[in-house]
């Protein structure tokens, strides 16, 4: 039974995935897919799309945090390139806030056998500040 679940998990997850990329890739530009791109030029953006996007390249700093944008995270829209990279950071294996989650794992042999399923249940508490203003204040090494 077990395997059977394990199968139909992973058979909903990759169709999930491939419905989901060529739902995006229909979306993209005659200009990207015709050049088999995966990706846009702002000239080739949406207006919807580029509203979302501060394309100045002279952001403000924090006066504390040199490498950091002055405005405060989270950032609010538009946001500029940097400040994607640092939104991304929410998305990670490990969460950025107190909380327990459970994570489950395990790898697929070439005959398509479930191997080395595990799960566990974790407990993170961090102290003020929280999420990821709590990592972008560390020192380097932290």
């Amino acid at each position: 039974m077990y395997g059977r679940q394990a199968r139909l998990v992973l058979l909903v997850s990759v169709m999930m995935s491939v419905t989901g990329a060529l739902s995006h890739h229909a979306e993209m530009s005659e200009a990207a897919t015709s050049q088999g791109r995966t990706w846009k030029l702002v000239e080739e953006m949406f207006p919807e799309e580029v509203k979302g996007v501060e394309l100045r390249t002279d952001t403000p700093r924090h006066p504390q945090l040199p490498y950091m944008p002055a405005e405060a995270y989270p950032f609010a829209p538009p946001y500029t390139a940097e400040e994607m990279g640092y939104r991304l950071m929410e998305f990670t294996q490990r969460p950025r806030w107190s909380c327990m989650f459970a994570n489950v794992w395990g790898s697929i042999s070439a005959q398509g056998v479930l191997m080395s399923p595990g799960k566990s249940v974790t407990f993170m508490d961090y102290l003020e500040p929280q999420g990821v203003a709590a990592e972008f204040a560390k020192k380097p090494g932290q």
